[in-house]
Formats: structure tokens, C-alpha cells, sequence
């Protein structure tokens, strides 16, 4: 009797332990099914970059009050965001070979656009113009917007996404996950653009409005596929218009609106801003 007591109890617990390394099995399984697609979402580092640099890619390390004080407000409002200034030397230092492209382009604003798409690549993170303001923290829209966004220069609209499709994508503002696929295929086609253009232009007496849009606005636009991130509304960034930037004053909207996070300036630091 004791025996066959003895015996119930082994396989009872056999048959226990089976089960239960069964069970443990599915919850690994179906765990691991349900966590897997979280390591496949891309986020927007915390990274700012801005971009300094002169004509022909010439060494100049010296940043005016105005742009530092521009920088040191998205510092504020964004604490714990690393903030990277691309000037002539750290660009030098970490893309030589295509530095040694950039110093042939005589204006700033098409050296600005290869690079700004190039460190949205390679680093990801929110790329800004030196002359957008900071109206508050981006970390919500980051949050919400977590695979990154582009922000809609026409049509204007007092919406957070744009509807219907955007006739001109804006380059100041581009919030990117690193590797991301419209990044490199934007750079990759400024650069080609740019290698096409060169030898045919005087790059001593370059005329901006006359040069040929190869790395801006209208490149990013066609390049562009609706599927890849979304498109935010001109007002996010964009609460004024270069039209008239006399209605681009700060105290204006730093109490408006909450989907207002900057306003850009239009200053043109580097000239036309669409080459």
C-alpha cells in the first residue's frame, strides 16, 4: 500500500512538473511574440543638431549671440537633449570624403542641406535651422510622433498633421530616427544632384536665384513618400510666414496655441534658402 501511495505521488508530480514546464513554455513563446515588434520600433534620439558653416565648407568656429541664444532656449526648454553644432571642423572630422565635396559648393544653405540630412541618417535625432525659436518642449510631440516628422510649408494650416497632400516640405525642421530610409535616399540623391550641378556653374560668381534646386525644399518634397513618417501641420513650427515676417514675434505665440513648438525666423542666414 505504501508503495503504490509512493508511486501515485511520483507520477502525480512528473505529470505536474511536465504541465508546468508546458505552461512556462507558451508564456516564453507568446511572451516573446507579443515584446518582439517593441525591439522593431524606432524612436527619435534626444539629440539636437544645429549647423553653422560658411561658403566653401571654410573654417569658421566663431557663432554669433543671436544663434547661441537660440540654442541655449532649446537647451532649456529640452534638459536632458544632447545638442551637437556641426561647424566646418567636426564635419571635416567625421565625413572627410564628403567634405571634400562641400568645399567646392559656394553657398552655406546647400552645404547646410547635405549635412542636415546626413547627421539625420547617421544619428537621428531633431534637426533644427538656426534661426527657429523655442516655444516649448518637443519631448510630447517626440512622444506622440515617435518615428519622426517632416513639417508642411504649403499649404499653411492651424492643424497639428497636415491634410491632404503637402505641396512643399520645409527643411528646417525634420525630426528623424537614425537610419532612416527617406534620410539616405535624400542624401544620397543631394549628393548626386550636387556632383551633376557643380561642374557646370561658376562657383566664384554663383547667382543664388538663379541656381538650380538640388538639396533643398523641393528636393525633400519629391522625394517624399506619404507612407514614411507623418507630416506635420506649417503651424507647429512655422506659425508665421517668410511672406511677412513681421507678424514673427515671439510673445505672440509663446502663450498661443499648444501645437506651436517653434517659429522660425526666416532670416536666410546662408542666403536662398532653396538651393
Amino acid at each position: 500500500m505504501y508503495w503504490r501511495t509512493h508511486m501515485h505521488w511520483i507520477i502525480l508530480s512528473i505529470v505536474t512538473l511536465t504541465f508546468s514546464v508546458y505552461v512556462l513554455h507558451l508564456y516564453h513563446v507568446n511572451s516573446t511574440t507579443f515584446w518582439k515588434p517593441l525591439t522593431n520600433i524606432s524612436f527619435v534620439p534626444r539629440i539636437f543638431h544645429f549647423i553653422s558653416v560658411e561658403p566653401f565648407l571654410k573654417y569658421n568656429e566663431e557663432i554669433s549671440e543671436d544663434v547661441t541664444s537660440i540654442i541655449n532656449e532649446w537647451k532649456l526648454k529640452n534638459t536632458d537633449f544632447e545638442v551637437i553644432l556641426w561647424t566646418a571642423s567636426n564635419i571635416k572630422n567625421k565625413f572627410p570624403i564628403l567634405a571634400n565635396l562641400l568645399q567646392k559648393i559656394p553657398v552655406s544653405s546647400w552645404i547646410s542641406n547635405i549635412v542636415r540630412y546626413k547627421v539625420s541618417y547617421e544619428y537621428g535625432g531633431l534637426y533644427l535651422d538656426t534661426d527657429v525659436m523655442a516655444i516649448r518642449s518637443v519631448q510630447p510631440l517626440l512622444k506622440q510622433f515617435h518615428s519622426g516628422f517632416v513639417v508642411c510649408e504649403r499649404p499653411r494650416t492651424n492643424n497639428l498633421l497636415i491634410v491632404g497632400p503637402c505641396k512643399l516640405i520645409g527643411t528646417a525642421v525634420i525630426a528623424s530616427t537614425q537610419h532612416n530610409t527617406l534620410m539616405k535616399r535624400v542624401f544620397e540623391k543631394s549628393v548626386y544632384l550636387t556632383e551633376q550641378y557643380l561642374p557646370t556653374i561658376d562657383t566664384t560668381n554663383f547667382s543664388y536665384n538663379k541656381g538650380k534646386r538640388v538639396s533643398g525644399p523641393i528636393l525633400l518634397t519629391r522625394e517624399f513618400k506619404k507612407s514614411e513618417v507623418p507630416v506635420m501641420g506649417s503651424i507647429t513650427f512655422f506659425p508665421c510666414d517668410w511672406s511677412n515676417r513681421s507678424k514673427c514675434v515671439y510673445k505672440r505665440f509663446v502663450n498661443g496655441s499648444k501645437i506651436i513648438y517653434g517659429m522660425h525666423l526666416w532670416k536666410k542666414r546662408w542666403g536662398d534658402r532653396n538651393v
